[in-house]
């Protein structure tokens, strides 16, 4: 990944402080970032670069992006499976414009279509836009899926765990017996919706 980080860095001289800001830390199961570290799995990462040499940088890059568009900061009343897909696609649709040659992975002609369907969809491509037309709309799941599988490159469990805690430390603070009404409310202004 000290890699990728570096072709990174010699593309997008603008993105360095960003890029090399977190600290990389080893660890069994998928990528995944919470804003202050990357997780990544060392053999994962060597059959990425064996099947395609771009894959890492392109994976850095989507966790990075999350960061700068501080993704991983949720909340617990918004629809988990339409925020995780709606800020992968923004971020893939980010990538893409920027057009760097070595981040372009076998998929991405294919993510090009659906990009632009979705840009027919959506009046603006952030995140927050993608999440509206998730919740919204009729989408269907046969798109769904497919979207998932073009556009998913990281695991954001950790988003929602934090949340969680934090949530649970708002209330603690309060000290005073945690009805419904209340943890709602605490969820309420912690929400993007």
């Amino acid at each position: 990944l000290m890699l990728a980080r570096n072709t990174l860095i010699v593309n997008l001289r603008f993105m360095d402080n960003a890029l090399s800001r977190l600290p990389l830390v080893p660890r069994q199961g998928p990528y995944s970032c919470d804003g202050s570290r990357i997780w990544y799995d060392p053999e994962h990462v060597l059959r990425s670069v064996k099947s395609e040499k771009q894959r890492p940088a392109r994976d850095y890059l989507h966790m990075v992006m999350h960061c700068i568009f501080r993704h991983p900061f949720v909340s617990g009343r918004m629809n988990r499976e339409c925020w995780n897909l709606a800020t992968d696609i923004a971020v893939e649709i980010m990538i893409c414009d920027m057009d760097i040659r070595q981040v372009r992975t076998k998929e991405v002609p294919a993510m090009e279509e659906e990009i632009a369907k979705i840009r027919q969809r959506v009046s603006s491509p952030t995140a927050e836009h993608i999440y509206n037309y998730l919740r919204t709309s009729e989408v269907s799941s046969r798109d769904l899926e497919r979207w998932r599988k073009l556009f998913t490159r990281d695991d954001h469990d950790i988003w929602w765990e934090i949340a969680e805690e934090v949530i649970e430390s708002v209330l603690l603070e309060v000290a005073a017996p945690v009805t419904l009404e209340k943890r709602h409310f605490v969820e309420s202004r912690l929400a993007y919706d």
